[in-house]
Order: C-alpha cells, then sequence, then structure tokens
C-alpha cells in the first residue's frame, strides 16, 4: 500500500479526530473498537485513509497473527510495538485494490450490522414491557 503518516499510540484519555481504537489488553487484544477504552491503542490517519486501515486493522485481527504476539500470563495483552510491526507488515504486504473493496464491504456490514443491533434492543424492550405488563 501507499507510504502515508500512520501513528499508532496508546490511547491518553483525550479526545482525538481521525483516530481508529484498537483494544490492547485481554483475548480480544488487536480487536477494532468503535470508542475508546483505557486499554487501547489508537491508529491515527488522514481521514479519507481511515476506512482503509480500519479494513486493515479489521484483517490483522481476524487473521489471528496476532495470538502469537500476546504477551502475560494473567491477562494477555500486545505491546504498541508489537502491534505497530505487525500493522505495518501487513499495511505494505497489501494488494490496495483489494483492500478497498474489503473496506467498502466491511463498512456496508458494519452498518447492517449496527442496524440488526437496533433492532435487538427493541426487541428486548418489548419483552420486558410484554413481561412487566403480567405484573400489573
Amino acid at each position: 500500500m501507499k507510504t502515508l503518516s500512520i501513528q499508532i499510540k496508546v490511547y491518553n484519555g483525550n479526545p482525538q479526530s481521525n483516530v481508529i481504537y484498537i483494544l490492547s489488553r485481554g483475548n480480544h487484544s488487536g480487536k477494532v473498537l468503535n470508542q475508546p477504552c483505557p486499554n487501547c491503542y489508537t491508529i491515527q490517519s488522514d481521514e479519507s485513509f481511515l476506512p482503509v486501515i480500519r479494513a486493515t486493522a479489521h484483517v490483522l485481527y481476524l487473521s489471528g497473527s496476532l495470538s502469537v504476539l500476546f504477551r502475560g500470563s494473567v491477562i494477555e495483552f500486545i505491546t504498541v510495538s508489537d502491534y505497530r510491526n505487525a500493522f505495518l507488515n501487513l499495511w505494505h504486504s497489501l494488494n490496495s485494490e483489494k483492500i478497498l473493496e474489503t473496506a467498502s464491504s466491511l463498512s456496508t456490514l458494519e452498518n447492517h450490522l449496527a442496524v440488526i443491533q437496533k433492532q435487538q434492543k427493541l426487541i428486548l424492550q418489548l419483552i420486558r414491557t410484554t413481561a412487566f405488563s403480567a405484573l400489573k
């Protein structure tokens, strides 16, 4: 892929723009997050490249290649330098056309997931309402 400014750092708790959050601790280290948490890294770059970077991070997480980099005996984690190296190695090895297609597909799927989660929340509210109506 094209070389551009990609910064991967430990999340410092301050709101940032043009950022993707990556879970850094636990069995799901490397997972792409929608919201920051205390145990995450940030990937910062130009806004126009964020969907492609997000797709690359998804590919890295789902490939399972990060599991060999986990450290820790009680709570596993991945160091920021290990994650940075793994991400950048994948970034440079990817076919740009394929990752753009993947980014588009992942974006569509994430939108569908958001709709389904809203529907699930509404159905759970309906279940609660129905159950509590029996108590009246």
